[in-house]
């Protein structure tokens, strides 16, 4: 529980901290003041930091994950639409961390201290850091 709260803390710090407006970005540049008011208002910005956190707790802890700046459109309903492709490539990497991890290990298990063993420590070490490497390095 005090993960799930930590991680919709997090959330919310990064939709406040976003360099949009939420305002602007619902009810356009052309609108008028009391259109930007009565939008801000609706979706609780005029509240303390604190009550909008509540709100926000509250409305995600009943399914309501808001309306996605971006898409305009729920976002339960953007998470509906990846989610299949989000699955299929977990399994995927989980399929290939089998295959190659089990057969890895149990000649790391028996040939230890062998000629193969710096050869799989080799590729080991490659390919764990080689993700971190490459996201770095687009960054």
């Amino acid at each position: 529980m005090v993960t799930m709260l930590g991680l919709m803390f997090v959330t919310f710090v990064i939709g406040r901290v976003m360099p949009i407006d939420p305002v602007l970005a619902i009810v356009g540049e052309q609108a008028s003041k009391s259109t930007y008011d009565a939008a801000y208002a609706q979706l609780g910005l005029d509240r303390p930091i604190i009550a909008q956190f509540g709100l926000y707790v509250w409305d995600v802890l009943h399914g309501d994950f808001g309306k996605s700046l971006l898409t305009a459109r729920p976002v339960a309903d953007d998470i509906k639409r990846v989610f299949p492709a989000t699955l299929e490539l977990a399994s995927i990497g989980v399929f290939f961390g089998i295959i190659l991890g089990v057969p890895l290990g149990v000649v790391a298990a028996v040939k230890r201290g062998s000629w193969i063993d710096p050869w799989r420590q080799l590729l080991v070490r490659r390919a764990r850091g080689s993700w971190i490497v490459k996201s770095r390095q687009h960054t």
